[in-house]
């Protein structure tokens, strides 16, 4: 009753955060707990398509340290006509069955930055997770609104003294995860739903959060 009620409250703040402000800010740079149910294969593939939102990354000034890691924001914004759903737990395995011979599928959106050329390294990645059927682990983001999700990224191409080269943009990429159950093995099979792509940038070039949108975080 307690987890229920919990969840009940933080998907009212949800909503009224998505609609006072446009944005809701999620804290992704945590650590993730590992799946119960060890998956022992599976299958996937890219289908190519465009999801309507639109990605950028700023840098939000806190804990930067001369060639250390530092705290980034993507913020995903709808670009379509009509509500898009969005996963936005940062734990998988709060959406695992009690029993492991349980079937499920969840809603996976990855948040990625990678170098534009070879060989496409990527320095940062973070993922979301949602069940339609798991409170407060989707919402359905409005035509024109956001949200901002918090991460960890150490860019390989800047010395000590903040100089450096290198391009890089960021990935959105949402599908569907399903869990099935076949000859007594655990698969897990990706189903493509589509990705979009920010802009290039350097890392000099990106912009840090503006005071006022800290105000609502």
């Amino acid at each position: 009753m307690q987890r229920t009620r919990s969840l009940a409250i933080g998907i009212i703040c949800c909503s009224l955060s998505v609609a006072a402000y446009g944005q809701l800010t999620i804290d992704a740079t945590g650590p993730i707990r590992k799946l119960r149910w060890e998956v022992q294969g599976g299958s996937g593939g890219s289908a190519g398509a465009r999801i309507p939102v639109s990605v950028r990354v700023e840098r939000t000034g806190a804990t930067e340290t001369a060639g250390g890691p530092i705290k980034v924001e993507f913020t995903l914004t709808n670009t379509g006509n009509s509500d898009f759903e969005i996963p936005i737990s940062t734990q998988p395995a709060d959406l695992e069955p009690n029993d492991p011979n349980v079937e499920y599928t969840v809603t996976d959106l990855a948040l990625s930055i990678s170098e534009v050329a070879p060989p496409f390294k990527i320095v940062a990645m973070v993922a979301l997770y949602g069940k339609p059927d798991v409170a407060g682990t989707m919402i359905r983001l409005a035509p024109g609104h956001s949200i901002c999700v918090l991460a960890m990224v150490r860019f390989p191409y800047i010395p000590s003294d903040g100089t450096g080269s290198g391009r890089f943009r960021a990935l959105a990429s949402q599908r569907h995860d399903a869990f099935t159950i076949r000859d007594g093995r655990r698969l897990l099979d990706g189903q493509d739903i589509g990705s979009s792509f920010s802009e290039e940038f350097t890392p000099q070039s990106l912009p840090y959060v503006s005071t006022c949108r800290a105000l609502f975080q």
